[in-house]
Parts: structure tokens; C-alpha cells; sequence
């Protein structure tokens, strides 16, 4: 599998539930906020972490995605 990072950034959405422990890749953070909305139904919030890995620069930078920001989101669907 590929993935062409056109924006420099790509999203990691992880599971840290006994029953899931999975990392899946995106390229926008919509379609990472839309996959967690799908996994809450069988896996509970504070089980799933959304991190945006930015590779823009020589160092990257990695951060977990605001339950803020998440919360928004998934209300404006």
C-alpha cells in the first residue's frame, strides 16, 4: 500500500482497546475523524487517539488531535 502526502501532514487514528489494537493511515483529517465516529459504537472514546504527523520540515512533529476539534467535527457532518 501507498500513500502520497500532498499537504505535508497525514492522520493516524489508533485503537488502545483489549479487543482492537489497530493504527489506520489517512490523508485527511476528515476521513480520520469519520472512521473514529464508526469505532465508537464498539470501542469507547477514551480507547481512540487521533495523532496528525507533520512532515512538512527535516524534523516532524507529532500531535493528538483536540477532542475539540474532534467534537466539532463530528457535529458539522
Amino acid at each position: 500500500m501507498e500513500i502520497e502526502i500532498k499537504t505535508g501532514k497525514f492522520w493516524v487514528l489508533e485503537t488502545r482497546d483489549e479487543k482492537a489494537n489497530t493504527k489506520y493511515i489517512f490523508d485527511t483529517e476528515k476521513l480520520a475523524i469519520t472512521k473514529m465516529k464508526g469505532l465508537l459504537k464498539t470501542i469507547p472514546a477514551d480507547k481512540i487517539v487521533i495523532l496528525v504527523v507533520d512532515v512538512s520540515a527535516k524534523e516532524w512533529k507529532i500531535n493528538q488531535v483536540p477532542w475539540q476539534t474532534i467534537v466539532t467535527a463530528m457535529v458539522n457532518e
